[in-house]
């Protein structure tokens, strides 16, 4: 089920959606117009349900109830594409993570929080865990010191959206420089030219011959 670009999508429609789809796959809110709907929607998801191998709630603008999702990806095994929205907290990540280690493609949520050492550790931890992780996204309202928990997946990816993210351009070169397998880069307009000469001048020149870089 896909409701990409739909108008006024209602908690009703959610809820049958929950309730009669039992073997739904792919669940696409991205760029509808969605009810507030408090994020409790999750939860009328029945435990029997596992088949969901896609989930994107990037449009949603409330914080959704994070238990209930955290439940419901654990108990999907072949989910690999998830994407969050702006509200979710980069501090519940890592628990998310934990309970889906297959993720394929990965939409962080805002990833800012107050600097805590705690949050840093079980976040590199997660991503270290996530071994088959080939694009990520996201990173809205980035504090940079966050940014290094990813590196571990980082030579991995294929895939790296930076587009909503607001990154020093030294900081964008650094993350960049840990992608060695990245094949498609999208980053804001005011990046590309910073990040092309770098490349061209760095050692991350052979990254630049294989990757295709998007303005967006």
């Amino acid at each position: 089920m896909n409701w990409c670009a739909c108008l006024n999508v209602s908690l009703t429609n959610l809820l049958c959606a929950n309730g009669n789809c039992r073997n739904l796959r792919e669940l696409d809110l991205r760029e509808s117009e969605v009810e507030d709907i408090c994020g409790h929607w999750l939860s009328h998801f029945p435990d029997s349900y596992t088949s969901l191998v896609s989930l994107n709630i990037s449009c949603l603008a409330n914080e959704v109830n994070f238990p209930a999702l955290e439940r419901l990806v654990s108990r999907c095994p072949n989910m690999h594409t998830l994407r969050l929205n702006r509200a979710a907290p980069l501090d519940k990540l890592a628990n998310l993570l934990r309970g889906a280690p297959q993720l394929v493609e990965l939409g962080t949520g805002a990833y800012t929080s107050e600097m805590r050492p705690e949050v840093f550790t079980n976040l590199a931890a997660a991503f270290s865990g996530c071994k088959q992780m080939k694009g990520l996204s996201g990173f809205w309202d980035v504090l940079p010191s966050y940014l290094p928990a990813v590196y571990p997946v980082c030579s991995r990816l294929t895939s790296l959206n930076l587009s909503y993210a607001t990154i020093q351009s030294p900081d964008l070169i650094k993350l960049v420089g840990q992608c060695q397998s990245l094949q498609r880069l999208w980053v804001c307009p005011v990046d590309i030219m910073f990040l092309i000469n770098a490349c061209l001048s760095s050692y991350a020149g052979l990254l630049y011959q294989n990757c295709k870089v998007n303005a967006c």
